[in-house]
């Protein structure tokens, strides 16, 4: 069954991006089969721009290129990623310090640094286990 969290936003610009953030994080906690309704009530504050914005920066061109994917996420795993055909491209453990695993090949975007947050959270994730 999908969750679908809804809500209303009215002159609610300043608090968009950390709602998203927020809801995103409490419903892959439970499911990985959701979905965030942001309703606009007529705010002339930009609140409809930044809902565009945190839609917009859900999603990311990957280049996923296997014949295979992960069936089943593990209990205390969630699927942070998908491709349009429903493959699972990314999966984290929210309870470990950095435990992402990703389908795609990151490495490949080193000229244009689109993934290097993926890397440079790994390395400083791996400095402060070593402290």
């Amino acid at each position: 069954m999908k969750l679908s969290i809804v809500t209303t936003l009215y002159k609610s610009a300043p608090y968009v991006e950390e709602f998203h953030r927020r809801a995103s994080g409490a419903a892959q906690r439970i499911t990985d089969d959701y979905e965030i309704v942001m309703v606009d009530d007529g705010s002339k504050d930009g609140t409809r721009e930044l809902m565009r914005e945190q839609i917009e920066s859900d999603t990311c061109d990957v280049n996923s290129r296997h014949h295979q994917a992960v069936g089943k996420v593990a209990d205390d795993f969630v699927a942070s990623a998908h491709s349009p055909d429903g493959v699972v491209e990314a999966i984290e453990r929210p309870a470990s310090t950095f435990c992402v695993g990703v389908q795609w090949h990151p490495e490949n975007f080193w000229r244009t640094g689109e993934f290097a947050g993926l890397f440079e959270a790994f390395v400083d994730a791996a400095a402060k286990r070593h402290r």
